[in-house]
């Protein structure tokens, strides 16, 4: 009984940090790096849309060296912007592995991405897929 009650006690000590992902194929670039948006992490606010959107290396990043990174973005489906929250790199593919470096954002800039980019294929999935899309 004793031996229950510490594995029961240790069991409660572990940290809860997976998170369950379901990423959407958006596009792949010139690169080969491919993007992918989040499904399962979307929450709506009237017509900004929160997500988080990740990108597969093609190769290690340089800086890095991940093979991953995943961004917390906010969208406006109404006017059509994007900006960044966090910005995280990853040491495996997929948002895989653990953290290598993290970046908060402090300068929360709203930006409009051009027509046929890869934020702008971002949007419109994430738009799409809320039943917000304005274009």
């Amino acid at each position: 009984m004793n031996m229950r009650m510490i594995l029961y006690w240790a069991v409660l000590q572990i940290p809860i940090t997976g998170y369950c992902s379901e990423w959407i194929y958006v596009t792949r670039d010139t690169m080969g790096d491919e993007f992918f948006v989040d499904r399962a992490s979307f929450e709506q606010d009237e017509y900004k849309i929160f997500f988080r959107g990740l990108r597969n290396y093609s190769s290690p990043e340089k800086r890095f060296g991940s093979f991953s990174s995943v961004g917390k973005f906010e969208a406006d489906c109404q006017s059509g912007g994007i900006r960044l929250h966090q910005f995280d790199y990853l040491s495996g593919k997929m948002g895989e592995g653990e953290v290598i470096n993290s970046f908060p954002i402090s300068d929360r800039e709203w930006f409009n991405p051009r027509e046929g980019t890869v934020g702008s294929k971002q949007l419109e999935v994430v738009c799409l897929e809320i039943g917000n899309l304005s274009r």
